[in-house]
């Protein structure tokens, strides 16, 4: 038990992969239809930066394991075409 408490303590702060942006990671539950909607947001990739927006994302869940995501977005560079990789 002390091992596992003191490794445990030595570890670093933890990270997760989150890539939604103005959604949940949640999704519907069998039966519902959930719709997401986001007037504006800002997508940034290293230097890159671009306005999205609206963005809609519609879950529907048939059953337990069968379902579908449709998410649709618009989107405008920020960047100048100096910030943009060769």
């Amino acid at each position: 038990m002390v091992a596992v408490v003191s490794l445990a303590s030595l570890s670093g702060p933890a990270s997760a992969y989150r890539p939604f942006d103005g959604t949940d990671a949640a999704v519907a539950k069998p039966g519902e239809v959930e719709i997401e909607l986001q007037p504006a947001g800002i997508l940034r990739e290293g230097s890159q930066s671009t306005l999205v927006g609206p963005a809609t994302v519609i879950n529907i869940r048939f059953i337990q394991r069968l379902g579908g995501r449709v998410r649709r977005a618009r989107t405008i560079s920020l960047s100048t075409s100096d910030d943009r990789p060769a």
